[in-house]
């Protein structure tokens, strides 16, 4: 049997219905509701005339609009390009039309970049608005869900399907897409999982690097596949970062030397109850 991340993510909310899936800085999903929300923009997008294969083309910071968006396109076999938030209008620009991108799925937060983007690349006809009231350019994205059905989408995917497509550094010149399929990201979620014997079910992540980035997103994807707790933010404060451990009991979290470092100073200054942690990457 082929397995795809967009089934992975259907077991775990007929495993873990009423769990926790997915929080960021507004709102929490269950499995049982993301789901329902993710059949809903899948189905969503058959009905926009989006075929399998299509590029899309996301511009926004960590949300559950934004996760809702990744799983629904895997469960339709769309590919899903994430365009860097953080970029210039320039980089943006180049990542949605050198992947042949069709469709700009953007949060509200970015309508003015998104209607730049749009002008500058003939070949985005449409687009879409998360998180708020749509502009005049764009559809709006939870008057599409209403429209919609919950039903599992219905699409014929096996595991070498192309899923994404990530941006490399371009430290020497112009970045360049990298395209991974179910295949590759499953087998990195198996790895992962098996050297860090995490995650399991119960674990929980705070996780406010943006999923533009690789290790994010497979991170994400990861916990998806375990049936565990995501919960993702638009910014990094180190503040907010050590509250989100001691309210939420988070059991694991990934930085670097800066955020260790930034952490620890916030931690001194106001110390927080980390028992919960399990493990720190």
């Amino acid at each position: 049997m082929e397995v795809t991340l967009g089934e992975s993510f259907s077991r775990s909310a007929r495993k873990f219905p009423d769990k926790i899936a997915c929080m960021d800085d507004d709102r929490k999903a269950t499995y049982r509701d993301m789901n329902r929300r993710v059949n809903r923009w899948a189905n969503a997008t058959e009905g926009l005339g989006f075929k399998k294969g299509c590029h899309i083309a996301t511009l926004s910071n960590n949300c559950i609009y934004l996760m809702e968006v990744y799983l629904g396109n895997l469960k339709r076999g769309l590919l899903t390009v994430p365009l860097d938030s953080r970029g210039t209008l320039d980089d943006v620009s180049y990542q949605a039309e050198s992947t042949d991108c069709e469709v700009l799925v953007f949060h509200q937060d970015f309508a003015e970049r998104a209607e730049q983007i749009m002008e500058r690349v003939p070949r985005l006809k449409t687009a879409i608005c998360m998180g708020g009231k749509a502009p005049g350019f764009a559809m709006d994205y939870d008057e599409l869900l209403i429209r919609s059905t919950e039903n599992e989408p219905k699409a014929e995917l096996v595991e070498e399907d192309e899923a994404f497509i990530m941006f490399t550094g371009g430290t020497t010149g112009q970045p360049k897409g990298a395209i991974l399929t179910h295949k590759s990201l499953l087998w990195n979620i198996i790895c992962v999982t098996s050297e860090n014997q995490s995650p399991m079910p119960e674990d929980r992540i705070y996780y406010p690097m943006q999923m533009y980035h690789t290790a994010a997103l497979s991170r994400f994807l990861a916990y998806m596949y375990a049936g565990a707790t995501f919960i993702g933010s638009k910014t990094f404060d180190p503040d907010r970062y050590l509250d989100m451990v001691e309210q939420e009991r988070t059991t694991f979290i990934v930085g670097n030397p800066t955020i260790y470092r930034m952490l620890l100073k916030a931690n001194k200054k106001r110390r927080r109850d980390t028992s919960s942690m399990k493990r720190w990457l």
